[in-house]
């Protein structure tokens, strides 16, 4: 990836698996990285590593089969990142 190049991403199910591990890769490219999930906790721990590779996590708690979290969530990322 280009170094000069601002990158941000969005990813849900960022607590675990697949999204996890894409934003864990996305970290070491100095992105900002924004994590939605239903869970708090896990989201909180994966920002902690993200933040050890040097780029900057934004975690929102929502359920994307609720239409009205994913609202809020797209919100709040706009906002913020």
């Amino acid at each position: 990836m280009a170094s000069n190049q601002l990158r941000r991403i969005l990813i849900t199910g960022g607590s675990q698996g697949i999204g996890k591990s894409i934003a864990l890769e996305f970290a070491k490219y100095d992105t900002q990285i924004a994590l939605l999930s239903r869970d708090i906790d896990k989201l909180r721990n994966n920002a902690k590593l993200i933040e050890q590779f040097g780029s900057k996590a934004y975690i929102y708690q929502c359920d994307v089969s609720n239409k009205n979290e994913v609202e809020i969530g797209r919100a709040s990322c706009r906002e913020r990142v």
